[in-house]
């Protein structure tokens, strides 16, 4: 008996230890799983403020389109009331008036004779006449003032003003060419979250006051197309760009905070070094390659060939593009070589003048370049440069790939 008790006590025991195993793991399973639910819904209210924030920037842009509309729409009923106006107001022919004052002279107080009958119908010819030639008079002026809105249209001014408002387009284009170059009216930022657009940077501008933003330099990685961290910001006025470098620095976007300070002067041969009055340095004895960086990242040989044919006579294969070597995408510089010194003296002198060297709409850096070219240095087909061109090409292509 007392050995059977043992054996029961044993099971009993056996079975407790089991029923608590149960009951940790059962406990541990739940407690992961609510974290899960926690961290799930974590992410599910990020997401949410993250399609507010958005949605708010795009009612913003929808209103302000549609004020734009309303705008416009003002403005072009307000031109066709003045032109209605200028033809009501407008009179008629003298020479016209000068007819149907014959027209009316002519016709006959007493009762008419079979004579008095042809002059009146003669009268009534002349008159028809003077009322088709009216007619004509008036078609004119308003063929006239349809042409003059269609250039209204086009021009963005009348045909007598077209001067003036064609002179004033062209000055505010220039004014505004010459802020985006400028130091003056541009800060440099870093520390910006790579996870952030574009929208999430002009938005954290916008909302800390600085609402004028002319245009946003942030460079993005070749392969992920995500930010990179820093970029250039360039506002409209003086006192905006102040304001970012006084108050900005240090605020905090998502969970980083950015850096805006002052950008550092522009290197000869750029576009805001052309801008600030500084000249590319004095070309080397005999140098006809130029090194050229800035390029959209889909740039390919034709590109740059179009881009630099005026500056001169380019060698056969004289542009070689530098390639990703898994992608073959452009990174972002090349180089270009010329029949004479003549040519990479053009070009250089180009592009130090705003806005003056560009592929695909983008302004480009070009300096002079003396080094020698690599031997790895391959085509957009992977073959090696110097198997397809030979040694022709002595100098140039000399930096990094």
């Amino acid at each position: 008996m007392g050995a059977e008790e043992d054996d029961d006590d044993v099971e009993r025991v056996l079975d407790e230890e089991r029923e608590e195993a149960k009951r940790k793991k059962k406990e541990k399973r739940e407690s992961k799983k609510k974290k899960k639910d926690k961290k799930k819904e974590r992410k599910h209210k990020k997401k949410d403020e993250k399609m507010k924030r958005n949605e708010g920037s795009n009612i913003k842009k929808e209103r302000d389109g549609a004020d734009e509309d309303v705008d416009d729409e003002s403005s072009s009923k307000k031109r066709r009331r003045d032109d209605d106006n200028n033809h009501e107001g407008t009179s008629a022919d003298p020479h016209v008036r000068e007819e149907k004052a014959v027209k009316m002279e002519s016709v006959p107080t007493s009762v008419p004779s079979k004579s008095s009958n042809d002059d009146d119908k003669e009268g009534r010819d002349e008159g028809k006449g003077a009322d088709a030639d009216a007619e004509e008079n008036d078609q004119q002026p308003s063929a006239k003032r349809k042409r003059k809105r269609k250039r209204k249209k086009k021009g963005g001014g009348t045909a007598e003003g077209s001067s003036v408002g064609g002179g004033g387009g062209a000055s505010s284009a220039n004014e505004k060419e010459g802020k985006l170059s400028s130091i003056e009216h541009t800060v440099y930022v870093e520390g910006i979250p790579f996870d952030s657009s574009e929208d999430d940077v002009r938005n954290f501008f916008v909302e800390n006051g600085c609402r004028d933003v002319l245009q946003m330099r942030l460079p993005r990685w070749q392969d992920s197309g995500r930010l990179r961290g820093y970029g250039h910001v360039v506002f409209d006025e003086i006192a905006s760009r102040s304001k970012a470098l006084k108050e900005l620095n240090g605020l905090n976007l998502g969970r980083r905070y950015l850096t805006v300070r002052e950008p550092n002067a522009p290197r000869p041969g750029t576009t805001a070094a052309a801008a600030g009055g500084i000249a590319p340095r004095p070309q080397p004895e005999a140098c006809r390659t130029v090194f050229v960086k800035n390029l959209p990242y889909e740039s390919e040989e034709e590109d740059i060939v179009l881009a630099f044919r005026p500056c001169g006579k380019i060698v056969e294969g004289g542009v070689r593009l530098a390639r990703n070597y898994t992608t073959k995408q452009c990174k972002g510089f090349a180089y270009v070589e010329f029949k004479n010194p003549e040519g990479a003296y053009a070009a250089v002198q180009k592009a130090s003048k705003p806005f003056g060297m560009a592929v695909k709409g983008r302004p480009c850096f070009v300096d002079y370049d003396e080094g020698k070219m690599k031997g790895s240095y391959r085509t957009a087909e992977g073959k090696l440069w110097q198997s397809e061109h030979g040694s022709v090409h002595s100098t140039g292509g000399g930096r990094d790939q």
